[in-house]
């Protein structure tokens, strides 16, 4: 049993460790562009993000989740900037992993004559937002359970900002990877619920969502080992990583995932 513990830590420490210089490796080309916000290598600077958005009039906010999970997010209102009438609010729910709301702003930069207000903000244990560490086991293994409470609550807090200041009560949300997921599973509570805030969501936009989180875990891990061991590597030790890593999904977190929602 110690044995295998030690294999299936070392495999874990290997596929971490390799990840982590593939992605230095593929992210060099991308981290030369002028603006910063297309420029990666200043995005994962998080504090300079923030002192750039400051600067554009984004302020810092905090939200709380229906279950009391603090949220914290960066929010931008169109009026305040420059005097523009916005014509609604652009929500954007982050992936799993950074899934940092920084790392969203991009968006910004690519829309900001559009008049609309912004918002970007952390799901729970991501950032500064509070909540277990998605990193954690016990975050791993919950993973997808309760996020959709915290596009709920952003939902919200969008959707009270824009009553209280007699805006358009507009919202769009654009949901990335699992963001997607939860954004369906947002919407899909305020339908059943007849909430009037549904009739707020004119429209959502998901890149790369998923189905369910059962459905993707293998071949996350399959596909991973296949793109970085080929394009960065020897492939020698990609099969036996994947038979370990899928074997470490399967007994700690399948089970699990398997338990949430299909959409």
């Amino acid at each position: 049993m110690k044995l295998v513990t030690k294999v299936c830590a070392t495999a874990l420490l290997i596929f971490i460790a390799y990840t982590m210089y593939t992605t230095t490796r593929e992210d060099e080309a991308l981290c030369q562009d002028p603006i910063d916000l297309y420029n990666v290598k200043f995005l994962r600077d998080i504090k300079r993000v923030r002192t750039k958005l400051a600067e554009c009039g984004f302020e810092s906010i905090e939200f709380t989740t229906s279950d009391n999970i603090q949220l914290t997010g960066l929010f931008l209102d169109r009026k305040k900037q420059s005097n523009i009438t916005p014509q609604g609010t652009l929500i954007f729910c982050a992936g799993f992993h950074p899934g940092l709301k920084e790392g969203m702003t991009t968006f910004y930069e690519m829309l900001k004559e559009q008049p609309y207000n912004f918002l970007f903000f952390g799901h729970r244990g991501h950032g500064q937002s509070k909540g277990e560490s998605y990193l954690s086991l016990s975050g791993l293994q919950n993973y997808g359970r309760n996020e959709y409470k915290d596009v709920l609550a952003a939902i919200q807090f969008a959707d009270s900002y824009n009553h209280e200041n007699n805006l358009s009560t507009d919202i769009i949300i654009f949901g990335l990877c699992s963001g997607g997921y939860h954004t369906i599973r947002a919407l899909e509570y305020l339908y059943e619920e007849k909430s009037p805030q549904f009739h707020e969501i004119k429209k959502i936009v998901i890149d790369s969502g998923w189905e369910s989180l059962q459905s993707i875990g293998f071949s996350t891990i399959t596909g991973e080992l296949e793109y970085r061991f080929k394009s960065y590597g020897s492939s020698l030790l990609k099969y036996p990583l994947s038979i370990i890593l899928n074997t470490i999904y399967y007994v700690l977190f399948y089970g699990w995932h398997k338990q949430l929602p299909s959409l």
